[in-house]
């Protein structure tokens, strides 16, 4: 597990940015009025695309979220393991 973002760099990132929001709401050029149905669409379209995305990777890495067959208890699996090993 490699982390491409430090925690350090996170928070930096993240203050930084509602720094920079608060800044600009004093300009009131920069106060456009949005409805509600744009928002709505821009967050479905955020949260289905990074939810397309890590289902992806977990699929790339071989890690299924769903179960296809029947379940093996933890029992079962040490057992297949010993008779494995030679």
């Amino acid at each position: 597990f490699v982390r491409r973002l430090s925690e350090f760099g996170f928070w930096k990132r993240g203050f930084g940015s509602i720094l920079l929001a608060r800044f600009l709401t004093c300009f009131p050029a920069l106060d456009v009025p949005i409805k509600w149905p744009t928002l709505l669409i821009c967050f479905c379209a955020l949260f289905f695309s990074t939810l397309n995305q890590l289902l992806n990777q977990m699929i790339h890495l071989g890690y299924v979220p769903w179960s296809t067959g029947q379940k093996r208890t933890y029992t079962a699996v040490n057992k297949e393991e010993e008779r494995a090993l030679p």
